[in-house]
């Protein structure tokens, strides 16, 4: 049965959520119902299905040995104030602060990725050039040239010095 007050609703996802809830139940009551009764129970269930969403994105992550889903989806809201209010009851202080934790988790996980990706495409380009350091103790030009530095106006540079070191 299709619902004309949920245009985006096809009378065939309604009917597939029927079969799959009359499915779930012992066979002897699921065919008790008359075809009024599963008209009504398929014009309620068209009212509870999934929406599309302006965004509607779906992960499925793999922890130690179980898969965990996140789904973040977003677009105008339809419910009226009363749902509204009912839904935001039945959710628990513990719920929200999962969930306030794992997308601040997710997000720095993602902010992690993209400094990283960002750090390898500069690559060492962006690095300051070494600045030349005084070797005090290399005094004469040979001890100096022999350790594998530069000798220039009476002094020992050492050229691989690293100005963040």
């Amino acid at each position: 049965m299709h619902n004309p007050d949920r245009p985006d609703q096809s009378p065939s996802q309604a009917s597939v959520a029927l079969e799959r809830m009359l499915g779930q139940m012992d066979p002897a009551i699921a065919r008790s119902f008359t075809e009024s009764q599963r008209e009504a129970l398929q014009a309620s269930l068209a009212s509870t299905l999934w929406q599309n969403h302006a965004v509607d994105i779906r992960l499925s992550i793999p922890l130690l040995l179980q898969r965990y889903y996140l789904v973040v989806v977003a677009g105008p809201e339809k419910r009226s104030r009363e749902r509204r209010q009912q839904d935001q009851a039945t959710r628990s202080v513990s719920g929200q602060m999962v969930v306030a934790v794992a997308v601040t988790a997710l997000s720095l996980g993602v902010l992690a990725v993209l400094m990283q990706l960002t750090q390898h495409q500069t690559g060492n380009g962006d690095r300051p050039k070494p600045s030349p350091a005084a070797i005090p103790f290399l005094g004469d030009r040979s001890t100096c040239e022999h350790s594998g530095r530069t000798w220039e106006n009476g002094e020992c540079l050492d050229f691989e010095h690293d100005p963040t070191f």
